[in-house]
């Protein structure tokens, strides 16, 4: 009798959850974003959303209804990753799959072990026992990545080449962006120049900025559930470092499709860059022969397009970052 045998460790556990480490690292300038209205409206035709903010001297407002049967398909946040969940459909994936297979070609066994899973095949035929063995890895890779795309999650590899599990923050941009028309056509409207992008974007960011920055920080130790997807931004009225960056991204790209962004990510914070042409002074990182503009939208100090904190330029400076394609 010939035996197989395949030790799986957990998916998760040789992770480092990224989320929990997105904290906001920079301290606002003598300038803030003050949110000084949030209006939240919903009904049965549409939800309607009514913001002022200041800066310095100046008073902003915006006004967009997004209509209620295009907000129900905004996806929501998911719950925190959970490694014995995904641990388990993996499991059950295995088992189903052992169940098809006559026993006598073969016989699997498939055990959890506290964090991980093992599985094993007994076999009188070389040949079946290898084939079965193959498959049952195909599975348990297909299973694990099923998990990881419906509940918004994705591998991730950091600056210093650690690999953990993060929010797929360019997955919750992508799906959110086609229902964020009714916004940008709202700040079009408040633009002197609506032709104008960079006027746009200015616009955009000092209102991500002006909205309240919430760490969550009792949702922190939560695998990183305090990130909130573009939706629930909106309706929760707060968000931090990475929720904002991420909403930023999906409305840009409701406003140009073809814009590209990356998200920047540090060990203690989030921001966005844009591929726009650069004015003297913006601050700017380059990848691959693209240069990228930053824009930070954590708040509640004001910065504007091409500026950012000192430490965060320095983390950048010191390459102490990865980018996320958005």
């Amino acid at each position: 009798m010939l035996q197989y045998e395949h030790r799986k460790s957990s998916i998760c556990s040789l992770f480092t959850f990224l989320g929990m480490l997105l904290l906001l690292l920079c301290t606002p300038l003598s300038a803030t974003a003050k949110q000084i209205k949030y209006q939240h409206v919903p009904s049965a035709t549409k939800n309607a959303f009514a913001y002022s903010w200041r800066v310095a001297d100046t008073t902003y407002h915006l006004k967009f209804d997004i209509p209620a049967s295009s907000f129900r398909q905004m996806p929501v946040t998911q719950p925190a990753f959970s490694n014995d969940i995904m641990q388990r459909e993996i499991e059950v994936a295995l088992l189903k799959h052992a169940q098809t297979i006559d026993p006598k070609t073969a016989r699997i066994k498939v055990t959890r072990q506290a964090t991980r899973i093992e599985y094993g095949v007994t076999s009188s035929s070389e040949k079946a026992g290898k084939t079965i063995m193959a498959r049952l890895k195909t599975l348990s890779l297909e299973a694990r990545e099923t998990y990881l795309s419906t509940h918004f999650y994705t591998d991730f590899t950091s600056e210093l080449g650690k690999s953990s599990i993060k929010h797929d923050h360019a997955k919750y941009a992508a799906l959110s962006s086609v229902h964020l028309t009714p916004v940008v056509e709202a700040i079009q409207a408040m633009q002197q120049n609506n032709k104008d992008p960079r006027e746009f974007i200015q616009l955009a960011l000092s209102w991500m900025q002006s909205i309240p920055y919430n760490t969550l920080q009792s949702r922190v130790s939560s695998n990183g559930a305090g990130y909130v997807s573009p939706k629930d931004l909106l309706v929760q009225n707060q968000g931090d470092c990475d929720s904002k960056a991420a909403f930023l991204a999906s409305l840009l790209r409701a406003y140009n499709e073809s814009v590209r962004q990356k998200m920047v990510l540090l060990p203690k914070h989030a921001l966005l860059a844009v591929a726009i042409r650069a004015k003297p002074g913006d601050k700017t990182i380059r990848h691959d022969g693209i240069e990228y503009v930053l824009l930070e939208a954590a708040g509640p100090g004001y910065f504007a397009i091409g500026e950012a904190a000192d430490n965060t330029l320095m983390g950048i400076r010191n390459r102490q970052f990865s980018l996320e394609a958005m």
